[in-house]
């Protein structure tokens, strides 16, 4: 059987263009043809001479005379439909040198017929704190010597990496070839050969599964079956975990921090969970490289289309929607949805010029929503509408309202135990016909029951919480009955050391696998949890207005970007690339917030000061496109500009990307499910914020704070007077009694509806003037009272009428500087 091959065609795929880096580092070797490199690369480290085989023969003219054993040359021939599939990419456009950088993907992205400038991709390790952002033009001296000392560093991984694994072998392939270009000659080098490689493996897998579930014996396979583009062989595959919101947020205030971190955490471990073990040996008998995609819920999946494999997930999804069933009730649901694809899908389309696999990229994005109208539908009978919650004297979850069981059922159950989560509660475990319960115990004593019970999965997420408050480096896979249950499809353990000794580790936000004997690598955004839970977050602050926030930001049209963003040029590697960047900012990128300060007047620095970031926020929630972040309302602004700011130089200065937010303040106490959603009605009230500038209608690329929507180039203009006000009012150089002069000046434009040609105006200029001269002897205050009066009238560095932004301003000054006891 075909499958037997598997290790050897999958290997023999995924490092077939090895030789591309490695004739790349070494001057001498550039008249070289790649595909011996490669062979002679791999000859090194695998004894099997089938993977050699296919890596030195994956184009066709070195196929075309080959007298080797027909199963090898069949496999070849897989391989290099796979590798000609992937590269859809052959965009001719300059002469590339072999040594060109890598052009950020982001770059070349164009919704608005901006022509954005293409930027080049320095090479640099695939974490946070050691990215480098795309630069115009990269100095070639340093760029060669940062290829050599990147391939140097290759081989001594790969030398010491358990080559058994193939798990790990596509994780050496993602931290080293991210920023080296497939492409050689003539063409656009903007597709990372990790990207290349993984695609051509996943497809060559798709093609082994489909000849293999169609009875074709290997030795039977001729270049015009393998070559053969008109028959769906393929799926494209959308996996989507629904009810996410819900169920993260709705949630007492109590405790709330571990459990929305748990349960945020558990979220990202379903999908990974669910999509690791769908392309699994044991199911579609696939590999990590063809989940295309998986973070923010939602999970990419390129299969073969067979009659076996579409039955195998039919069934598969009837066994998680049961799983989630039984857990949440309904409250989470997964949906699949899968398009057929030809191996012509992947090629754009001859007559149109168009791109193939965008549409079906589009097409099973829509599949995918409409079939959440059919959730649980794969078990849904007569019994599915049959009473299963608890009926009489209901015991309910103190965190979410669920109902348990009832007072008889604790009495009337079989076992309980005591358990703790560290050192700060201890609970009695509870289990009852309707499943497990945790009933809270306070000094000792069992605290009362109708009051103090929670139910299993949010223990889980507190137990979750507390250990991600310890730190989590690494995450060990297949941990048996003492880990967390993942669905029943795995069982894992969190683990605050990357150094443990242990097999089947998936490191956190580090991609040194080889050194710690790790088999894989994860980004989670927000990988830390502060010391304190929200009611005692607001006990050290002694300054402004004591309230909560949370923070929502997405980027703004990201299915346009999807469809039509990469225009003609479109292929499936693009796609992917481009998924695998925009997720790895939110995911990755943004953890450098953990090591930053605040400080009320500059916002966001790097200088230690006595607000660290790390204790005064949190992020519930970062990956794919979009983050989600509680704390203290006054480090949120900053905190959403720092990330606006970032996030555009991380596209290149690219303005087809641009994010939109919205800010909402809330009292301690307040459900945390009520101020998401408020926050996300303020984010929606900014991507519905419109301004004309320079006679051109501007959507979205703003946020919403206080009730105002604003761009962001206007935003940075009135955080820069908070900031002026601030510091003269705690120097106490000005009265706070100028804020109410100007609430007073906006409240006139208002009862004046909004008129800019009004009382308001002369009333203000007269006011203003007169309040300036009190402070003859402070010229900084002065100077400053008629700088903001000066754009009061004339709005020379705003988008909006300045007055608009008046009440925003001083309301925001106001509650920075209020004293509460």
């Amino acid at each position: 059987m075909i499958k037997d091959f598997k290790k050897q065609l999958y290997i023999g795929a995924l490092l077939h263009d090895i030789g591309k880096f490695w004739q790349r580092a070494d001057e001498d070797l550039q008249s070289t043809k790649h595909d011996k490199l490669s062979a002679s690369f791999l000859n090194q480290f695998f004894p099997d001479q089938l993977i050699n085989f296919i890596a030195a023969k994956h184009h066709k003219s070195e196929i075309k005379n080959t007298d080797g054993p027909a199963e090898n040359v069949a496999l070849a021939r897989i391989v290099c439909e796979a590798d000609s599939l992937t590269s859809g990419e052959r965009e001719e456009d300059k002469l590339q040198t072999i040594q060109d950088p890598i052009i950020s993907i982001l770059t070349k992205v164009d919704t608005k017929d901006l022509k954005p400038k293409v930027k080049e991709q320095p090479i640099s390790s695939f974490n946070a704190s050691e990215y480098k952002f795309p630069v115009g033009d990269i100095d070639r001296r340093m760029f060669i010597s940062d290829y050599k000392n990147s391939w140097s560093k290759f081989v001594k991984d790969f030398e010491k990496a358990d080559k058994d694994n193939i798990e790990t072998l596509f994780y050496l392939s993602k931290k080293y070839l991210w920023c080296i270009p497939s492409s050689s000659w003539k063409t656009v080098p903007d597709v990372s050969l990790h990207e290349h490689s993984r695609l051509t493996a996943a497809i060559s897998l798709c093609m082994m599964n489909y000849f293999d579930d169609n009875k074709t014996e290997l030795k039977n396979l001729n270049s015009n079956i393998i070559e053969n583009r008109n028959d769906e062989r393929y799926i494209l595959l959308c996996l989507d975990i629904t009810g996410i919101q819900k169920f993260i947020y709705n949630i007492a205030h109590s405790g709330a921090s571990k459990a929305l971190k748990g349960r945020s955490f558990l979220i990202q471990q379903y999908l990974d969970t669910i999509s690791k073990k769908l392309v699994s040996e044991k199911y579609l008998n696939l590999s990590v490289a063809n989940i295309l995609y998986c973070s923010g819920g939602k999970a990419y999946i390129i299969a073969q289309k067979t009659e076996n494999s579409l039955k195998i997930i039919d069934s598969f999804k009837k066994s998680i929607e049961e799983q989630l069933m039984r857990e949440y009730f309904g409250e989470l649901g997964v949906v699949i949805g899968y398009v057929p694809l030809k191996g012509s899908d992947f090629l754009n389309d001859k007559s149109t010029k168009k791109s193939k696999i965008t549409e079906k990229w589009d097409e099973v994005s829509k599949v995918t929503e409409q079939n959440k109208f059919r959730k649980f539908s794969g078990i849904i009978n007569e019994s599915f509408f049959d009473a299963i919650e608890p009926g009489g004297d209901v015991i309910r979850c103190s965190a979410t309202s669920v109902d348990l069981c009832t007072k008889n059922d604790i009495l009337k159950e079989h076992s309980k135990k005591e358990l703790s989560i560290g050192s700060e509660n201890n609970f009695v475990e509870h289990v009852t016909k309707y499943g497990k319960l945790y009933e809270i115990l306070e000094d000792d004593k069992i605290s009362r029951v109708e009051n103090d019970f929670i139910s299993e999965e949010q223990f889980k997420a507190q137990v979750i919480g507390f250990k991600l408050r310890n730190g989590m480096r690494a995450i060990k896979e297949n941990a048996g009955i003492n880990g967390i249950d993942i669905l029943g499809l795995d069982s894992i353990e969190i683990l605050p050391k990357r150094d443990e000794e242990c097999s089947d580790k998936i490191l956190i936000n580090s991609d040194d696998i080889t050194n710690t004997k790790s088999k894989g690598f994860k980004f989670y955004g927000g990988n830390w949890l502060p010391a304190r839970d929200f009611n005692e977050l607001l006990d050290g602050i002694d300054f402004g207005f004591k309230k909560l926030g949370v923070l929502r930001m997405d980027v703004d049209n990201l299915g346009l970007i999807f469809k039509s963003g990469l225009g003609d040029g479109a292929t499936i590697s693009r796609i992917v690339q481009l998924s695998m960047m925009l997720d790895f900012f939110f995911s990755n990128y943004l953890n450098l917030l953990r090591d930053k300060y605040w400080e009320p007047i500059q916002g966001v620095v790097n200088e230690k000061t006595e607000y660290p970031l790390r204790e005064m926020m949190q992020i519930v929630y970062a990956g794919g496109d979009d983050v989600f972040i509680t704390g203290f309302w006054a480090v949120l602004p900053d905190v959403a500009k720092w990330i606006n700011d970032e996030f555009l130089k991380f596209a290149g200065g690219n303005k087809n990307f641009t994010i939109s937010a919205g800010i909402y303040i809330f009292p301690n106490k307040y459900p945390i499910y009520k101020a998401a959603e408020t926050a996300g009605e303020f984010e929606n009230q900014a991507k519905n914020f419109i301004r004309i500038i320079e006679g051109n209608e501007i959507r979205k690329d703003a946020i919403s704070f206080l009730g105002y929507a604003l761009s962001w180039n206007d935003f940075a203009v009135i955080r820069s007077y908070v900031k002026d006000l601030h510091k003269l009012i705690k120097s106490k150089y000005l009265s706070k009694s100028f804020l109410n002069k100007l609430q007073n000046i906006y409240s006139e434009f208002e009862r004046n509806k909004g008129n800019l040609w009004s009382s308001w105006r002369w009333n203000a200029a007269y006011s203003l003037s007169r309040y300036s001269k009190q402070y003859e002897k402070h010229p900084e205050t002065k100077t400053f009272i008629e700088k903001l009066s000066a754009q009061l009238f004339i709005s020379s560095i705003t988008e909006q009428d300045f007055i608009k932004l008046l009440n925003l301003l001083a309301t925001w000054a106001e509650y920075l500087t209020r004293k509460e006891k």
